[in-house]
């Protein structure tokens, strides 16, 4: 029932029903375009993805840029620009001392001038922040897209397609780890007309004695197209179910790392 505020003269509306579902209740969500970050996110902790990519609770804004993200994306800038000219109006921009300044500056340096990094250079055909916008579905399919950006591509001599991708920390990691975006980007490059497509995952921060990064390397063929299509196609139905998936391949320090209350959001709570 409608009341009046007399002082103002105006109706008040009324409260009604609750805007919100219980996060234990049955809901649906359609994903019409992911990104390879998005796909590698769910495949990680298919939770935290429900929790931050679906009700959008995300996490409080850390600006401080020791943080492993914020230092992972100075990281990025300073390679996609290929020089260290701009880094000081970045560095001040974003607060960084002067320790920290040299240390990102050093792992840029090393990179450029490693042999990986020459040899990438070679010709000139090096294509950096190549942006995507892939149509998964077909006709009469569920519309499924695949967006976002590779760090750097460069078609080698025999017509084949090499795709780059930085990636940033100094964890321990296996190739496991990376499969997911590789399948993306492999996608991606097939997608172009090419036979063959190689990923590599290389990481700046990761070296030998010689200044090498560590790479992860992951080759597809033209007849890979189709199967990673579907793939990816039954990916994003998971990914749209992601509130009800399974937790048994979490790593139960993972979710405490980043969760306060894993005992009130996933049902493995005993377990966490």
């Amino acid at each position: 029932m409608m009341g009046t505020d007399s002082a103002n003269n105006r109706q008040i509306r009324p409260e009604g029903s609750a805007r919100t579902l219980d996060l234990t209740s049955t809901q649906y969500y359609s994903l019409n375009q992911v990104s390879a970050s998005d796909i590698q996110a769910f495949h990680k902790c298919p939770r935290k993805f429900y929790l931050q990519h679906i009700l959008r609770l995300g996490e409080l804004i850390d600006r401080d840029p020791k943080r492993a993200s914020n230092r992972g994306s100075l990281i990025h800038l300073l390679l996609e620009w290929g020089s260290t000219e701009q880094a000081e109006a970045l560095f001040a921009r974003n607060q960084v001392d002067e320790q920290l300044a040299q240390e990102l500056l050093s792992v840029v340096e090393t990179f450029q001038n490693s042999q990986f990094m020459q040899r990438l250079q070679e010709g000139n055909k090096l294509v950096k922040e190549h942006a995507f916008y892939l149509q998964l579905s077909r006709n009469g399919e569920t519309p499924r897209y695949l967006k976002g950006f590779i760090d750097a591509l460069t078609w080698q001599d025999d017509g084949s397609l090499l795709v780059i991708d930085y990636k940033t920390g100094a964890s321990r990691v296996q190739s496991a780890d990376y499969q997911a975006q590789a399948d993306c980007y492999a996608l991606v490059g097939l997608a172009q007309g090419t036979e063959s497509v190689q990923i590599l995952m290389v990481r700046p921060e990761i070296t030998d004695f010689a200044g090498e990064p560590e790479v992860f390397s992951f080759d597809y063929s033209a007849d890979q197209k189709e199967t990673l299509r579907k793939k990816l196609l039954t990916t994003i139905e998971a990914m749209e179910g992601a509130q009800s998936a399974s937790l048994d391949m979490v790593d139960k320090e993972y979710c405490k790392a980043f969760c306060s209350v894993p005992e009130q959001l996933c049902e493995r709570r005993d377990e966490l």
